[in-house]
């Protein structure tokens, strides 16, 4: 059995920076961590916290994983800042491989909004950079995230994580695919899916390569389905 709960990130500011510098509004934050102490009231531990890495994507991960004392299974993907749902449903059914968007192991440096800080992000180089290489060179596996201080090798957590005795992932993106597919991957249609949402898909399968859509057999069962 998988579950994969699908994470909307929380409101973000507007204006003033690139979309992808953007940082959580005080309202966002509120929202995050009221999923966090849901999700703690609910037992729910993650095997693995996939997330985009907007920066507010990387917060709402963050402060969710704070909560379930999880910050030490978290891990950025810059391609899911724009994924579009095909390429979201590919990601999901390749995370026994480790080769997500067609790289092995391919993580980033981040560093999430009020955590510790090495040096000032030139957000729009990377968003340019992004824009033009859909497909980066993988870091190497020195390089780590920052989050509480602690540093974390985002290459080694994925390299670590165990696939197929894996139960529980979280991925944190964007719309429209993360609210996408959660009606393709599930049994049910999502309408609606404001930020800070989750939805909560079980699959009856073994490996995540089997995930199928809506239309067959291996298509998820709705376990949680909130909204702000």
């Amino acid at each position: 059995m998988k579950r994969i709960y699908f994470i909307r990130h929380a409101e973000a500011q507007s204006g003033g920076k690139s979309d992808f510098e953007r940082a959580l509004s005080q309202v966002g934050e509120l929202c995050a961590i009221k999923l966090g102490e849901k999700l703690r009231s609910l037992g729910l531990m993650p095997d693995l916290i996939i997330t985009s890495s907007a920066i507010r994507a990387l917060h709402t991960a963050q402060i969710i994983a704070n909560a379930l004392d999880a910050t030490k299974k978290i891990a950025s993907l810059r391609e899911l800042y724009d994924a579009s749902l095909w390429d979201l449903a590919k990601f999901v059914r390749s995370l026994d491989e480790k080769r997500f968007f067609g790289c092995s192991v391919n993580v980033e440096k981040y560093n999430a909004v009020g955590l510790s800080s090495e040096k000032p992000r030139d957000a729009n180089a990377e968003n340019s950079a992004f824009k033009s290489a859909k497909i980066p060179a993988s870091i190497s596996e020195n390089n780590a995230i920052s989050c509480n201080n602690v540093e974390i090798s985002s290459a080694d957590i994925v390299r670590n994580f165990n696939a197929a005795s894996a139960e529980c992932v979280f991925i944190v993106g964007h719309n429209p695919a993360i609210g996408g597919i959660c009606s393709l991957l599930g049994k049910k249609e999502v309408d609606k899916f404001p930020p800070c949402s989750i939805c909560g898909l079980e699959f009856d399968v073994h490996k995540f390569s089997d995930i199928t859509d809506h239309s067959t057999d291996h298509s998820g069962k709705m376990v949680m389905l909130q909204c702000p």
